[in-house]
């Protein structure tokens, strides 16, 4: 719990449960950490999840036809 500096997830924007996976991902970086998620399409659900996630100054940029959306994780 708290250990890792980043985590890569993928899918969120697929994910019917992406709540309780958001929390799962979150509940293992530190505070001030990183989660980048890799999505194929998407762009705005990725990051509408992300900030309802709770993740802070996002970032989405295109790779291919993979969206990549990070945030930084705030364990208030």
């Amino acid at each position: 719990s708290g250990s890792l500096a980043a985590l890569i997830g993928v899918e969120i924007a697929a994910d019917e449960q992406w709540q309780a996976t958001l929390r799962d991902w979150a509940r293992v970086v530190r505070d001030g950490g990183v989660i980048i998620i890799v999505d194929r399409g998407h762009p705005h659900e990725a990051s509408r999840r992300a900030l309802c996630g709770g993740l802070s100054e996002i970032e989405q940029r295109h790779a291919g036809r993979a969206v990549i959306t990070s945030g930084l994780v705030s364990h208030l």
